[in-house]
């Protein structure tokens, strides 16, 4: 694509030729000869003091929200939306090729994603995802964000859209929202989970969380909210929506309610109504948010047109989600890898496993460093009360001491509490393995599906799943 159609997307001219364009990007490293470089300017970088590298390494042309001096630079009002919109025209607006749903919230977005997605594919409509675990259609290529940058969104797109997709499934974080990472994306359908209390390291206050949540909610067509959510309306009100669905699993009135609620040893059993239709939901015991995310994918999945027994038939059999209530049993004791690392998150597992476990309950957990500090003593609190025995360890320490992070989540549990410390992860679940008889059932969460740890001077390879597999002698 040449330079001047490019920049017709942004309403801006190049004054300096026309050269073809054979990427977009906002990182100097992925430069090559004939790139178009976006100066991004973020809280720790900025894109401007890298314009002069670029365009020695061949860009054809540099984008900057304010002049950098380097030459051959594309003055805009906002680089990040810029080069979201970028992308997009680079890739040939694949999301109007397909119907993209995007999946907003604190806790659920992966699970909610993927069970939709299952919807959809197991109902004969081709469909993609792009999150947490990665992106793609039947295998998962991962990018290391939830929701990548703009670059990546787009060619991912275009890639499910030229492999015969209909659909895809995108979650959308409140950091890629504030980011404008898919900005110049035409969502059909956005969907929220719940607001809870995360990343306020990064927003710094709960409205700027909530508004940037809010974001998705401008960007789509339609929009389905859990109306059991403190923050619902609210979102609704900063989106400016007049109309939207919303499902309910407490018994407020809702587009999709929640019926004959029943809890069996077995699981838990529901019927889904919605304007006269209803459809029957089984789900197996233990399922922490699983009851709200599927009642989110089936409400989604039939805004899209599928039937609402048709959607449930499809999750008849859930598919397990690495690092989500991932069970791992062997020697009669169960332990559970789970991402939970909000005190929302970690309150909801641990209601659920409480009340179906028989034995003894065992948590591990910790809390990331350069996070929000404020949750930690929740955890805390929350964890003791709710478990007999607790290791407490680290999670990605980053930058700051993992003692000191270990000494803000002891400040909320109360004295007498059966509560270990232990900074190193592996031991930790160690010691909790070692503590645990049969019947017995351990909680290991906060790190989910991640593959390593993050320290202030480097990233070790570690995984929750492959060390209790091997504590357990369950590796297969």
């Amino acid at each position: 694509m040449i330079l001047s159609e490019l920049l017709k997307e942004i309403g801006r001219e190049s004054g300096f030729g026309d050269p073809e364009i054979v990427s977009v990007t906002d990182r100097t490293e992925d430069v090559i000869p004939g790139s178009l470089f976006v100066a991004v300017e973020g809280r720790r970088s900025d894109g401007r003091q890298k314009a002069a590298e670029a365009l020695a390494r061949g860009a054809a042309a540099v984008v900057t929200g304010r002049p950098a001096g380097a030459g051959r630079e594309i003055v805009v009002n906002d680089p990040r939306k810029a080069f979201s919109q970028l992308c997009a025209a680079f890739f040939g607006h694949p999301d109007r090729e397909l119907e993209l749903i995007g999946v907003t919230g604190t806790n659920g977005k992966t699970s909610t994603a993927l069970y939709l997605q299952t919807v959809l594919n197991r109902t004969g409509r081709r469909c993609g995802v792009i999150g947490t675990l990665g992106y793609g259609v039947d295998a998962l290529t991962d990018c290391g964000y939830t929701t990548p940058q703009s670059d990546t969104f787009f060619r991912s797109l275009r890639e499910m859209a030229d492999g015969g997709c209909r659909y895809c499934v995108a979650e959308v974080s409140s950091q890629a929202l504030s980011q404008a990472r898919a900005d110049a994306a035409r969502f059909s359908l956005g969907v929220l989970t719940n607001v809870g209390t995360d990343h306020l390291d990064y927003h710094g206050k709960m409205s700027e969380y909530v508004a940037a949540k809010s974001k998705l909610f401008r960007l789509c067509g339609r929009a389905l909210l859990n109306a059991d959510d403190a923050y619902a309306e609210q979102i609704a009100s900063l989106a400016g929506l007049t109309s939207y669905a919303a499902y309910s699993a407490k018994g407020c009135y809702a587009d999709y309610m929640v019926r004959e609620r029943k809890e069996t040893p077995e699981g838990v059993g529901f019927t889904v109504v919605c304007r006269g239709d209803a459809a029957r939901i089984s789900l197996p015991s233990v399922c922490g948010f699983t009851e709200y995310n599927v009642l989110a994918a089936v409400a989604a999945a039939n805004l899209c047109g599928v039937g609402l027994q048709e959607a449930a038939d499809a999750l008849r059999e859930l598919p397990p989600i690495k690092g989500r209530m991932q069970r791992i049993e062997a020697s009669g004791i169960a332990a559970y890898v789970d991402f939970a690392h909000t005190p929302e998150a970690l309150y909801g597992v641990l209601k659920d496993l409480r009340r179906f476990t028989k034995g003894r309950l065992i948590t591990v957990f910790g809390c990331g460093g350069d996070r929000d500090k404020g949750k930690r003593p929740a955890m805390g609190r929350i964890a003791s009360a709710l478990s007999d025995t607790v290791v407490v360890t680290s999670d990605n320490p980053r930058t700051e001491d993992p003692a000191a992070i270990i000494a803000d989540v002891l400040a909320g549990v109360p004295e007498k509490s059966c509560v270990f410390a232990q900074p190193d992860r592996e031991k930790a679940i160690t010691l909790a393995v070692n503590q645990a008889s049969p019947g017995d059932t351990i909680l290991i969460a906060g790190k989910g599906h991640e593959e390593y740890q993050i320290f202030s001077d480097r990233t070790e390879p570690f995984s929750d799943e492959a060390v209790v597999k091997k504590l357990l002698g369950a590796e297969s």
